[in-house]
């Protein structure tokens, strides 16, 4: 609504600045002082119209008006003109102009740019208007050339000054009307109407210059002021409640033209119905001017609409039927069609989440009054929604008392309900229409449980026309949502619908899910009510448990679940037993296809799986109590076990126990390995020379189908394994052939490395530096831990086991060499390592070409234990002369076995050869293991006596003490076998016996190396260093001299050469002697002869002393000479009295 501003001119002038006046309105960023306060108006929009007398119709006190200024043009130059046409008119002008209170006249001299070079006096007329009219407005326009458009800012600032100046007068004097007619409420007499009247043309006046706000604001004071005064004095000044008219429930309620409002108002012929409907009109045309506006308009709209419609309600008996039902709908969409309007003409000023959100509102509860008309007109039950309905159809009291049944279609005036309720398929488009909205709206605005609402009274009236498909898909939408959310059940009515469809669908999976949503409903009287629901169960679960997996429940009433026992099988290929005890609430017996029992251990434990067995027979749970056995999967890991849930599976459902829950404990149960998912060996390598230490590590698996495996390594107590960033990783098979050897180590992140080729016979051979603590002589542990990934159910398995390794080796295994020529005579010497005795099963000498081997050795299986030393000779002799003999390498091979293995195999034999015939080796792991642990069997005895002794009294207790959580008839069993078995065998096992079947297989024997060097010599000396001590001397001390005699002799001679030079060299310990002599010497020594020299040693230190070293080296000799040099002697020197020591030292020659 803009202000008004007319003119008026003396001539044709508007035609020529029309164009630049109206180009700069609207006044932007105006600045605007009411009393005081001051506001920034953002426009200030303004219409020009021309001045007619009859532009002003009389109106009533109190009404607003739009005029603020009236300009009258003046273009005239001559002052004779002026005085007989221009001043006249002015007269005229201003005789209408200046009656109108609160309206500023503004006269406009514009003067041409040329009037002085027309010669003409433009002060005159200026002067004259002046004179003559003194108190009006004036301005004067002088423009310096034709088109000087500067003229325009002094114009618009006038323009500008004397509207504001118009409005505030206004404002003023509403101000004081209101006030002086506030102050009167109380007083007889009082008219809340004219009050009305007053305040209205205020927030009009408000509203030409675009403060929205006060405007709205005068309309808020008067709602309040309307419903206080109601209260305190009721409603004298209305005329009556209204709704009677035709049209009252279906017209626009936002058009204030349909009727005089303000004159029935003004009147006191207003009812409380069109006052009601003008005042929210009112402040939404104002809202729709704000910002953001619509959102405001709908929110007010939806609490305007439900609030009067309880009014509507209380004075239904003067309405029509369904009156207030036509009236909502009618005004719900008149709301939203105004505010789609607004939204799609300006988009970006609008919050579409919050419009969207508030705009639902609107429509879902216009779509409410389609229930109440739907019902009403017998196009659906009324019991469809749970639709407050104050008025049941047909029940509608007239005035009079008597009951008025016309229908839906008689009574309402709004075009598009009386179509809808002509017919079910018009109803359902209408119905489904404004539902597809609002829910869409919901959505947007995430609100989506309202949304889900929504869906659920679509899908009501789905079911109500038999569209079970379509139903059955709105209301699978609710319960996923509702489940994915965590909000409560739904309504039982819903789901006996859903199941009704379900059934007549034949989805038996959707069935049963639905069927136990209901009986599992915490309100549902199963008992009594659940017996046909079972029924329906019994007959769709075979067909459900062919579909994918479906939802998973939690702790339904329908069951109660208790963890009694967990029996751990000792049988080779039995699998454990979880015992669980079901509760079965329901009235008649119910099939579960599959129960399962999940079992959590620690982080060096694999989960575990129970479950009853699905391929043969399911299980049909009785009313009452139940007792189970869950099967369990084969145990990798020993370790405490906590079982976390117990998962009955019926059809594709899942109904999820956690244990522990209320009044249930929860239970640990130490659950035994059955089998290793893998064999892991390994060994600490021994590098000479300073080398590093390093972990060969062989890994072959156990189970089946191995998708992948990740490997990690830790070390455990006095050794660290280092992790680097890739590992070299060879695959073999079990026979240890190299089946892929890979071009690129394998990646390692997080200290652990995957295997993705992992074969059944693979054998996985990598390894990892390692350090082990300083003195550490002991063991040394590894842990191996394996995260594999079953082909089978895709499922994740930990393995871990700790593997132990001796820092000694078994066995320290050295040689000697003594050439005769080209053969020699080769001693290996094997000093035992093991704590546990060692029984050497073969030596073999490999890697000769043309060398004959003879083995002066009695092996006989030797036993070989700690820091024994075993020599063993060969002669090699070289029988091939195409062949060298000398340098090639030999390697010396020791195979073994420990005497732990030897008897354990041993006892193996006997045990399965004593179950075989009772048919009862599948308890043959558990006896040998606890034969081992009670028999006492000890390797030191056994290998020292020759003979294998068992405990004259068995322990059977303890034997059954291993077995307590089996079944009695099983520990009964398996103690009468332990017993008979050592009976049969009471007394000694002789190793002789042991020998005869073999004492360990081949395949487990243990092998070290070690290599050596043949050579050819023709020439074999010996060098021998001795002291020769005068007859009278019975002791050296320090500073004594010591006669020493350097005797080299030929022990072997082939060469043709009869004499050899060489040299050779005494390397003496200068803290220990001083030798007198010469410490090298060149001599010549010849076949047969042997060659003596003598020389002085004199001691400097004390104690026993060894004699110095000697050398011998051959010079320029074609032939291979070797010498041998016997351990050199010790001499005791015993401390001297304190005396000095001058000692000369020779020079060599």
């Amino acid at each position: 609504m803009p202000v008004t501003v007319t003119y008026l001119d003396s001539s044709t002038i508007w035609f020529d600045i029309e164009s630049a006046v109206l180009s700069r309105v609207p006044l932007l960023s105006v600045t605007w002082l009411h009393g005081r306060t001051q506001r920034l108006l953002d426009a200030l929009h303004i219409d020009f119209v021309p001045f007619k007398t009859d532009l002003f119709p009389r109106v009533v006190p109190g009404t607003a008006t739009s005029f603020a200024v009236h300009l009258y043009l003046v273009n005239c130059d001559d002052v004779e003109v002026y005085k007989t046409s221009v001043k006249k008119q002015l007269s005229d002008w201003l005789a209408v102009v200046g009656a109108k209170k609160a309206q500023e006249p503004l006269i406009v001299y514009f003067g041409a740019p040329d009037a002085k070079k027309a010669g003409l006096f433009k002060g005159a007329v200026i002067d004259k208007i002046k004179s003559d009219f003194p108190k009006t407005n004036l301005i004067h326009l002088k423009p310096q050339h034709q088109k000087d458009q500067s003229i325009w800012q002094d114009f618009f600032l006038k323009l500008k000054e004397l509207i504001l100046q118009s409005f505030n007068a206004k404002l003023l004097q509403y101000d004081e009307d209101t006030r002086r007619l506030d102050a009167q409420r109380l007083l007889p007499g009082w008219n809340y109407c004219q009050f009305f009247i007053l305040k209205d043309g205020a927030a009009t006046t408000y509203e030409y210059i675009n403060v929205i706000g006060e405007a709205l604001m005068q309309y808020d004071e008067l709602e309040a002021a309307f419903f206080q005064n109601l209260q305190e004095q009721g409603a004298p000044w209305f005329q009556s409640f209204g709704g009677a008219e035709p049209g009252d429930d279906s017209h626009d309620i936002l058009d204030v033209s349909r009727k005089p409002y303000r004159d029935l108002i003004l009147q006191n012929t207003v009812s409380i119905f069109d006052f009601r409907i003008y005042l929210f009109a009112r402040q939404l045309s104002l809202l729709f001017k704000s910002p953001n506006g619509v959102v405001e308009a709908c929110t007010r709209a939806k609490r305007f609409i439900s609030s009067f419609a309880r009014t509507l309600r209380e004075y239904s008996a003067g309405l029509t039927p369904y009156f207030s039902e036509s009236w909502i709908f009618t005004a719900c969409t008149s709301v939203i069609t105004h505010c789609d309007k607004l939204v799609s003409e300006n988009p970006e000023a609008t919050d579409s989440t919050a419009y969207e959100g508030v705009k639902a509102d609107l429509l879902h509860y216009a779509r409410m009054q389609l229930d109440i008309l739907g019902s009403a007109s017998g196009l659906f039950d009324s019991s469809i929604h749970k639709v407050a309905m104050e008025v049941l159809p047909g029940m509608e009291h007239s005035n009079d008392g008597t009951v008025d049944t016309r229908l839906p279609v008689e009574t309402v005036t709004n075009k598009v309900l009386i179509e809808a309720v002509k017919s079910p398929k018009a109803f359902d488009k209408l119905y489904l229409d404004i539902s597809g909205r609002a829910v869409k709206g919901f959505e947007v605005s995430q609100r989506k449980r309202t949304a889900l609402i929504v869906k659920g009274d679509i899908a009501s009236l789905h079911f109500h026309r038999k569209r079970y498909s379509e139903a059955s898909q709105y209301w699978e939408e609710i319960i996923a949502q509702f489940s994915g959310n965590g909000w409560e059940s739904m309504d039982e009515v819903v789901l006996e619908k859903l199941i009704v469809c379900q059934k007549e669908l034949g989805k038996n999976a959707a069935l049963v899910d639905a069927c136990l949503r209901l009986v599992g409903s915490p309100s549902f009287d199963a008992a009594t009510k659940g017996a046909q629901y079972v029924d329906l169960m019994n007959g769709a679960v075979f067909g459900a448990a062919k579909e994918p997996a479906g939802a998973v429940f939690s702790a339904l009433k329908i069951f109660k679940v208790n963890v009694t026992r967990f029996i751990n099988r000792i049988g080779n290929q039995d699998s454990h037993i979880l015992e669980v005890q079901i509760d079965n609430q329901l009235p008649k017996d119910l099939q579960i296809h599959e129960i399962q029992g999940t079992l959590t251990g620690g982080k060096e434990t694999a989960g575990l799986t129970c479950t009853t067995a699905t391929t043969t027979t399911n299980v049909t749970l009785t009313p009452g109590p139940n007792t189970i056995r869950l099967s369990c999967e084969r145990v990798s890991s020993t370790g405490v076990y906590l079982v976390e849930t117990v998962t009955l599976k019926i059809g594709n459902a899942s109904v999820e126990y956690p244990i522990p829950r209320t009044g249930i404990k929860k239970r640990a149960f130490h659950v035994k390995a059955q089998v290793d998912a893998f064999n892991v060996s390994a060994n600490l390598t021994h590098p000479g020379g300073g080398g590093k230490r390093a972990v060969e590590i062989l890994v072959n698996r156990a189970v089946k189908a191995v998708q992948s495996a990740s490997v990690r390594v830790i070390g455990v107590d006095s050794v660290f394994v280092s992790t680097p960033s890739r590992v070299s990783v060879d695959i073999r098979n079990e026979r240890g052939s190299i089946v892929r050897q890979r071009t690129e180590d394998v990646e390692v992140q997080d200290g652990q490395f995957v295997e993705n080729e992992f074969g059944v016979d693979d054998v996985l051979e990598f390894s990892l530096p390692v350090l082990v603590d300083v003195g550490h002589t002991g063991n040394v542990s590894i842990k191996l831990a394996v995260v594999w990934v079953s082909v089978e159910d895709g499922k994740e398995h930990t393995f871990s086991t700790v593997v132990v390794m001796p820092v000694r080796k078994a066995m320290e295994v050295s040689h000697r060499l003594f050439p005769r020529g080209s053969n020699s005579l080769l001693q290996v010497m094997v000093v035992g390592g093991s704590k546990v005795p060692l029984r050497i099963d073969d030596v073999l000498i490999s890697g000769l070409t043309g060398f004959q081997l003879t083995d002066f050795s009695n092996l006989d299986n030797t036993i070989l234990f700690e820091n024994q030393t075993v020599s063993l000779v060969f002669l090699l002799e070289h029988s091939d002369l195409s062949s060298p003999c000398h340098g090639q390498k030999g390697n010396i091979t020791i195979k073994y076995h420990t005497i732990d293995e030897e008897i354990n195999q041993h006892l193996e034999r006997r045990l399965t050869a004593f179950l075989t015939p009772k048919n009862k080796t599948k308890y043959s792991n558990f006896l040998s293991a606890q034969c081992r642990k009670l028999l006492d069997l000890d390797a030191n005895k056994y290998s020292l006596l020759g003979r294998l002794t068992f405990p004259t009294v068995l322990d059977v207790d303890a034997l059954k003490a291993a077995m307590e959580t089996e079944e009695t008839d099983v520990i009964e069993e398996v103690s009468k076998l332990f017993v008979e078995f050592v009976s049969e065998f009471w007394g000694s096992v002789e190793a002789k016996a042991v020998k005869e079947e073999g004492f360990v297989d081949e395949a487990t024997w243990k092998q070290i190396g070690h290599t050596f060097e043949t050579s050819d010599y023709q020439i074999v000396l010996s060098a021998d260093l001795k002291p020769k001590l005068p007859a009278s001397t019975k002791s050296i001390v320090v500073g004594d001299i010591l006669p020493v005699e350097l005797k080299i002799s030929s022990t072997f001679w082939s060469a043709v050469d009869e004499a050899v030079d060489a040299v050779y060299e005494i390397t003496v310990n200068e803290a220990n002697w001083v030798l007198a002599g010469h410490k090298r010497h060149k001599f010549q020594f010849k076949k047969g002869h042997d060659s003596s020299f003598t020389f002085n040693l004199v001691s400097v230190g004390a104690g026993k002393l060894l004699l110095p070293s000697v050398s011998v080296l051959a010079l320029k000799s074609d032939c291979g000479v070797h010498c041998t040099y016997p351990s050199s002697e010790e001499v005791l020197v015993f401390p001297a009295d304190s005396k000095s020591l001058v000692v000369h030292f020779a020079e060599d020659s």
